[in-house]
């Protein structure tokens, strides 16, 4: 099991990168 900051990091990444593939999504 990962640590909670561990997880929590990289719940936060997943979402930039959400928000990052959105942004482009809804440019086109």
């Amino acid at each position: 099991m990962l640590p909670p900051q561990v997880l929590k990091l990289s719940l936060q990444r997943f979402k930039l990168l959400e928000n990052e593939e959105g942004i482009t999504n809804s440019r086109v």
